[in-house]
């Protein structure tokens, strides 16, 4: 067996950042900002829509048109849950906080599901 050799590294040189423009796709518009408040329906085993875009401090109401069963607003990390809502039922939270939030239904999360962008 033969030792491998051992050479020194050589670092390379740090490239320097360039500021790149960053502009929606050709024939693609920027994402809507959704009005307070943002209304979102829950429809049989969908949301709709799907992904919004909001402002911090903008509410959003959950309306619940045709999902039968007691179809729930929960999101991801259960931090808010809007129980069973019947036919008829509307929940609303209002999202002080930048960021991207995942909700989904507790009786079908792998088919009712969204997404809330929250902007400054």
């Amino acid at each position: 067996m033969v030792p491998a050799s051992i050479l020194p590294a050589t670092l390379a040189p740090t490239p320097t950042p360039t500021q790149v423009p960053v502009s929606p796709a050709p024939g693609t518009a920027a994402p809507a900002i959704c009005a307070t408040p943002c209304q979102v329906m829950l429809v049989e085993k969908l949301f709709q829509p799907r992904t919004i875009y909001i402002k911090a401090g903008t509410e959003v109401v959950w309306s619940n048109t045709a999902c039968t069963g007691g179809c729930t607003v929960t999101l991801d990390d259960d931090s808010v849950d809007s129980g069973p809502l019947a036919i008829g039922a509307t929940f609303k939270h209002t999202f002080r906080v930048p960021g991207t939030f995942g909700y989904h239904c507790q009786l079908m999360p792998n088919l009712m599901w969204g997404t809330i962008n929250v902007t400054t």
